[in-house]
């Protein structure tokens, strides 16, 4: 059932034009959520100049997370968020039951979010971008109210249509589609994206291969969303890399961008439990990630952290 409040045309004052981090879910020992350890984590983002987090996403496990166990997290991440001024809140809610997101969706309008975003199913998957759209149709036109942003990651969810195409068709279907996490290295299709008007409206784009990121200011991005923005230590990279770029000071920005590719190049060679162990090298300490992610042996742990001293990371 819609929640009958259709969005207001003027989407583009809700547009994001920052970093926005996926924060990682936080683990116990026993493989429990530690919800009491989103208030650091929060803190983190706060301390490093993050006011958006985009929570239940890829970097957040959502597809090993339980229902109950996303539902609670997006309560206690929007209860910690309000004591921080200005600070917001997306909820991915994708999943593959589509009943089950348009719940997490409603759900995310009582929270009082202030977006909600979702990948399409990964099982069943859509065979092409009209049943894409019908799909993220059901779960917009759930919360008319809220903006909605399509997540585009293909490398995990195997739907590789183009954005372009996407956009061109949900465009006179979803009202209150805002724009797109775009996580793909397709520069190509992206620059399009920014250039499609549908009545006149753009949308809002915002990139999500965090060692690509100059790439995408260049055609135009107006926010950034990843995994990197949570490390400390790699946030005075991004933020010198964004002011840079907009200064006109290339060779800066191109420097900061390299720092970007570093890490990234650690995720690569250590696997998915990267970063939550640059995390722990930082003072964070969020648990290790759910099977089937493989958490850091001691000696790459310690091969990582060496890692980062060569690259004057810490």
């Amino acid at each position: 059932m819609s929640d009958g409040s259709p969005l207001a045309t003027n989407l583009d004052q809700h547009f994001i034009r920052s970093f926005v981090a996926a924060p990682p879910t936080p683990f116990t020992k026993d493989g429990a959520v530690s919800y009491e350890s989103v208030a650091k984590q929060i803190e983190n983002l706060k301390s490093t100049g993050i006011r958006v987090a985009f929570i239940n996403g890829t970097t957040g496990e959502s597809m090993s997370l339980t229902y109950q166990e996303r539902i609670k997290l997006a309560e206690v991440w929007n209860e910690q968020r309000l004591k921080i001024p200005d600070f917001k809140l997306i909820v991915h809610v994708g999943t593959n039951s589509l009943e089950e997101a348009k719940q997490l969706s409603l759900h995310a309008k009582e929270l009082k979010a202030d977006a909600i975003a979702a990948m399409p199913p990964i099982f069943f998957k859509p065979d092409n971008v009209q049943v894409l759209v019908q799909c993220m149709s059901f779960i917009a036109s759930a919360v008319p109210s809220m903006p909605f942003y399509y997540y585009h990651i293909p490398s995990m969810t195997g739907s590789r249509f183009r954005m372009i195409d996407f956009l061109t068709v949900a465009a006179p279907v979803i009202p209150n589609l805002i724009g797109i996490k775009y996580s793909d290295s397709n520069l190509m299709d992206f620059g399009e994206c920014i250039d499609f008007r549908y009545q006149g409206r753009q949308y809002n784009m915002l990139f999500g291969s965090d060692e690509m990121l100059l790439g995408a200011l260049a055609l135009g991005a107006h926010g950034a969303v990843g995994s990197t923005y949570n490390i400390p230590f790699m946030m005075p990279y991004y933020h010198r890399l964004w002011e840079a770029y907009f200064k006109g000071d290339l060779k800066t920005a191109r420097k900061q961008q390299k720092k970007s590719r570093a890490v990234v190049d650690l995720y690569i060679k250590y696997g998915g439990g990267t970063l939550k162990s640059l995390m722990l090298l930082c003072g964070v300490d969020l648990g290790q990630p759910r099977l089937p992610i493989k958490p850091l042996s001691q000696e790459q742990y310690e091969n990582l952290k060496k890692n980062c001293q060569q690259l004057k990371f810490i």
